[in-house]
């Protein structure tokens, strides 16, 4: 089943059909026996990380980010959603968070000026590109910036869960938060 969004339109419950939520008894900081295969539901505990994952959601559109932020929270991943970038700038601390979802067109900083800011100060944080902007200059431009995936909407649910998962297997937990990886563009 493939499901997808865009401007906020989440096939949410579709996708809790075929990936049901957690078990209770789940506790994110847990080490899990069988880490790196599973069910794309337990993305916290695939990963194999001393903590649950955080994951930072920047877009102006709020439908969006709400739609982002309930496919997350469905897979148990702590998230924090920013309506700009000067926004989520403002409250950035390496290890903060473990990657970052961002649109490109926004008021004031893009997000690819995101992406640049955040490689100037040495961040390595995985970011994940979701987009309208189909042109392939800014495609070229993002994954040359260093970003992790570059996804146009309407989204693809699964191939943004695939790239989060990617994205959050090179985290160190034992680093500074920073993400470690090789870029993907699809």
């Amino acid at each position: 089943m493939v499901s997808s969004f865009a401007s906020g339109n989440c096939c949410l419950r579709e996708f809790e059909k075929d990936h049901p939520r957690p078990k209770d008894g789940y506790r994110p900081g847990q080490q899990w026996a069988r880490c790196g295969s599973g069910h794309p539901a337990t993305l916290a505990k695939v990963t194999c990380l001393s903590k649950a994952p955080v994951v930072a959601i920047v877009d102006d559109d709020e439908a969006v980010r709400e739609a982002l932020s309930d496919l997350l929270l469905v897979l148990d991943l702590s998230c924090r959603t920013f309506d700009r970038a000067e926004t989520f700038m403002a409250e950035y601390v390496p290890g903060g968070f473990d990657c970052l979802i961002t649109d490109v067109s926004m008021p004031g900083h893009s997000g690819l000026d995101l992406l640049h800011r955040l490689r100037s100060i040495g961040s390595l944080i995985p970011v994940i590109i979701v987009t309208a902007d189909t042109k392939p200059a800014t495609r070229l431009r993002a994954m040359r910036g260093g970003a992790q995936a570059y996804l146009t909407k309407p989204v693809n649910s699964e191939a943004l869960l695939g790239h989060l998962q990617s994205a959050l297997r090179y985290v160190d937990p034992s680093s500074d938060g920073n993400g470690r990886g090789t870029p993907s563009d699809d």
